[in-house]
């Protein structure tokens, strides 16, 4: 008859059988979690960075569908403003046009007349200038000379957000000097004089005199 293997040694093998099986899974899974917790936030981030890319991207093509679809008037006497202006600047008022045009006058202008004649100084820092529209209406703008803005309507209505920022010109050969320094500078012109004036050289006047004086008693004596 076969020998029967004895059920005690059977059973401790495929318990030490199952045991490795469960510490080799419990590696795997540690390595899995390993790896997706490299993994996934990379990706997350990176997915976050196309959604923000792209929400950036939104606005921009709205924009120029926007600027595409609004209406180019004609510009008369426009050349007049180069009184006025550089070129850079006539071109960004035409730009700025349409856009008020559209948003706030509601109405479609085919032509922007500059009427030179009306031109007017409100202070020494605006030009108001005087456009005539199609629809024979008027239109102030007014021109902020310190930061380069063109202000429509009677309101002063900012269409464009770009300003022109003047550079404060510096001597960097000019020497630094602090507060105390500039007090103990002079105010201008000759040199401060000394707190005691020199006193006359009378030592020489009085030692010409006994001379002259000898000389004369000295003729006097003389036979």
């Amino acid at each position: 008859m076969p020998r029967q293997m004895p059920t005690g040694s059977s059973t401790k093998n495929k318990g030490a059988i199952m045991n490795r099986t469960k510490v080799i899974l419990s590696i795997f899974l540690m390595l899995f979690l390993l790896l997706a917790g490299l993994v996934l936030p990379s990706f997350w981030k990176s997915q976050k960075k196309e959604v923000s890319g792209n929400k950036g991207r939104e606005p921009a093509k709205e924009t120029a569908e926007t600027n595409s679809d609004t209406p180019m008037p004609e510009y008369l006497d426009f050349d007049a403003l180069k009184a006025f202006f550089s070129d850079s600047q006539i071109a960004s008022l035409k730009e700025q046009f349409p856009v008020y045009l559209k948003e706030y006058v509601k109405k479609e202008q085919t032509s922007i007349t500059f009427l030179p004649g009306k031109t007017s100084y409100p202070t020494e820092t605006t030009v108001c200038l005087m456009f005539s529209l199609s629809d024979q209406d008027t239109l102030p703008v007014t021109y902020h000379t310190p930061t380069g803005v063109f202000l429509f309507g009677e309101n002063g209505v900012q269409v464009s957000a770009d300003t022109t920022v003047y550079e404060k010109q510096t001597d960097d050969s000019l020497p630094s000097l602090t507060s105390q320094d500039i007090k103990h500078l002079q105010e201008g012109g000759y040199p401060d004089t000394s707190d005691s004036p020199e006193a006359p050289d009378t030592e020489s006047g009085s030692a010409s005199t006994p001379s002259e004086d000898a000389k004369d008693t000295k003729k006097e004596v003389q036979p």
